[in-house]
């Protein structure tokens, strides 16, 4: 049970993130509403924060709702405690690399293109997917 969880998870995280990542700038640029971020008191380092960790709060919710479900599965499938973690660690920082990976092609995206992204991202993501699940 732990290792569908997981996986679940890392599909949740990796995908549904990713594609919100990859929509969330180019929505900003679409809206006419990037460049009045800028001009804010925020840093751009606030910004990008703002931006990695906001748009894909759901799928952080999410994996985060899931996890007791993956914890009663490790207990009863007497996993020790540092399997879990290191996953975790693992699924946290993967993830988070994925989704810088996917803000920075979203910064570069023009106007119109956002459908054509997405399907080279996430056979990109189904790659990364398989080779680490």
């Amino acid at each position: 049970m732990f290792k569908f969880i997981l996986q679940l998870q890392i599909v949740v995280l990796l995908i549904g993130g990713g594609i919100y990542e990859l929509l969330s700038v180019h929505r900003e640029k679409e809206l006419n509403t990037f460049d009045y971020q800028r001009v804010t008191r925020l840093t751009s380092f606030e910004l990008a924060m703002g931006k990695l960790f906001g748009a894909p709060v759901l799928m952080y919710f999410v994996t985060l709702c899931l996890m007791p479900i993956a914890l009663l599965g490790s207990i009863q499938g007497h996993l020790p405690i540092s399997l879990v973690v290191e996953a975790y660690v693992i699924l946290v920082v993967g993830c988070i690399a994925f989704h810088l990976l996917a803000l920075v092609v979203s910064m570069t995206l023009g106007r119109g293109v956002s459908a054509i992204a997405v399907l080279p991202f996430l056979v990109f993501g189904g790659f990364y997917f398989r080779r680490f699940a």
